[in-house]
């Protein structure tokens, strides 16, 4: 069975708009609320995309590799280039 996959893109308003060191602001969790339902919380680290709902996780995304990347360039407070991403996800888990 072919697991769900999801596409991020990453704007420069995305990275303008993002802090670093901060999971549920920084530029790919912002890019990725917009693929998700308001009620939705989201949060990103290294390893995927977190979905949380009412403070339950409900899905875990894997991310690809580049992003790892993205993330610790925009933690260290480095602007990556090019100035926007295109990342894709894989679900792993549905709780």
């Amino acid at each position: 069975m072919m697991k769900k996959k999801i596409r991020i893109n990453v704007t420069q308003r995305d990275i303008d708009k993002g802090r670093p060191n901060t999971s549920k602001y920084c530029p790919i969790a912002l890019a990725a609320k917009r693929l998700f339902p308001s009620d939705n919380t989201i949060s990103v680290g290294v390893f995927g995309i977190y979905i949380w709902k009412a403070n339950r996780r409900i899905a875990t995304y894997r991310l690809s590799g580049g992003a790892k990347d993205f993330i610790i360039a925009i933690d260290k407070h480095t602007t990556p280039k090019p100035k926007s991403a295109k990342f894709t996800a894989t679900l792993i888990e549905r709780y």
